[in-house]
């Protein structure tokens, strides 16, 4: 059986909602965080970045980066392909799918939200490093902005992995930016993405599983 090891962190949980709503035959390892057992050279082995979550499948492999790992759960388990596009079942959409997926994790996560949680702290954020927080925010926010216009989900006409990473995400934003001097009222600007993110949220159990691993 498959191993998860991960925390209640953004891109934790993004393989915890795609293998809850998949149930998936995966065994989930949820570190009590924050945790030094990352560190641990058990853990460097599998992933040497030190970093949740990862994925060690039935063969004892070590998939890493949440992003991928969505792909290899999907591809995996999600044999109806309800929740992504495949290669062979639609090449377009997969690599729109694709795409989407390195942009959620380099430009929303890794540029502007990990940069956001490092810096703001006991309420107080470098001026300089807001402003840079803050327009990324309304960079990623635009593009969001546009790819939602007159359509429901990222990719295609359904709920896919593309919307759970930038839902888990978002959720994260939420959780940890809200009130703070770097926040954005997305129902005031962005208007196309706060009605996605309240779709995809009330999607199945997205929400319950969230608030579950909080």
């Amino acid at each position: 059986m498959a191993i998860l090891y991960t925390g209640p962190t953004g891109n934790g949980r993004k393989p915890l909602v795609l293998g809850k709503l998949l149930n998936a035959p995966i065994k989930v390892h949820m570190f009590h965080w924050p945790t030094k057992d990352i560190q641990e050279d058990w853990y460097l082995k599998l992933n040497p970045a030190g970093i949740v979550p990862t994925l060690v499948d039935d063969k004892g492999t070590p998939i890493t980066e949440s992003n991928n790992i969505l792909l290899y759960i999907a591809d995996t388990y999600d044999k109806e392909h309800k929740f992504f596009y495949s290669l062979k079942q639609d090449p377009k959409l997969y690599w729109e799918q694709n795409e989407l997926l390195f942009y959620q994790a380099t430009q929303f996560q890794s540029q502007t939200l990990t940069i956001a949680n490092a810096n703001y702290q006991n309420g107080h954020i470098d001026e300089n490093i807001a402003q840079y927080v803050l327009s990324s925010f309304e960079k990623v926010f635009a593009f969001m902005e546009t790819k939602l216009s007159g359509r429901d989900w990222f990719v295609g006409d359904k709920f896919t992995i593309v919307d759970i990473a930038f839902l888990v995400g978002e959720h994260r934003r939420r959780e940890r930016l809200h009130n703070s001097p770097i926040w954005i009222d997305l129902k005031e600007n962005f208007p196309n993405v706060e009605k996605w993110f309240q779709r995809a949220i009330a999607f199945e159990n997205v929400e319950e599983i969230l608030k579950e691993h909080a």
